[in-house]
């Protein structure tokens, strides 16, 4: 927090929103489809296992993309697709559309997962590199907790998981304001990045 403290703060700012956002988006997907959209609980299974399998892909291609293009230019994408998809996804998709959305949308949710997670190791040198992970991972787990305490309100004064779920999607975009101002680890060494920083004695 010494050394770091922009960083630190953009790096939260950047998890906190789209966790915020997702939490409920991705914990709900089972119970939205048997209720709402009246799926047998087999149909859910297929789903997760097969279009579940394609979209862990989103962890190597995030990878890939961003080492190519950058990591803020590829989060920025992920990020606006996986809240579009999740969006259509509780707002308006039936049959053979729910398995589209729901592919997009858990796909780009997992690069976006990594690539964040990623940018707590990278933007710090290896002597704050565990703490500022952990803290971003803090900050991740604790927007999500909120979150979910959130939908529940919402969800007594709708009565839907559907309805209410996309109200906290709305969050998901201010990730991408904070994105912009992190430095750009793709192509880079980690000594570029971060190199060490001597701490004042005190």
């Amino acid at each position: 927090m010494r050394n770091y403290p922009g960083r630190l703060a953009l790096l939260i700012a950047t998890a906190a929103p789209y966790a915020f956002a997702m939490a409920n988006a991705v914990v709900f997907v089972s119970k939205f489809l048997q209720t709402d959209r009246g799926w047998q609980p087999w149909q859910v299974t297929v789903l997760t296992i097969g279009a579940g399998t394609l979209a862990i892909l989103g962890n190597v291609a995030a990878g890939a993309l961003s080492d190519r293009f950058g990591r803020r230019a590829v989060l920025s994408v992920t990020v606006a697709l996986s809240t579009a998809s999740f969006a259509l996804f509780y707002l308006w998709a039936e049959g053979g559309w729910l398995a589209l959305f729901w592919t997009i949308a858990i796909f780009t949710y997992l690069a976006t997962d990594i690539m964040i997670a990623a940018l707590g190791a990278e933007l710090f040198p290896t002597s704050h590199r565990t703490v500022a992970s952990s803290l971003r991972l803090f900050a991740w787990l604790a927007s999500g907790a909120v979150a979910l305490l959130v939908e529940a309100e919402l969800f007594e004064r709708i009565g839907s998981h559907g309805a209410a779920i996309p109200w906290l999607l709305i969050t998901a975009p201010l990730a991408l304001i904070p994105i912009w101002f992190l430095p750009e680890p793709a192509k880079k060494s980690l000594d570029e990045i971060a190199a060490e920083r001597a701490v004042d004695a005190k």
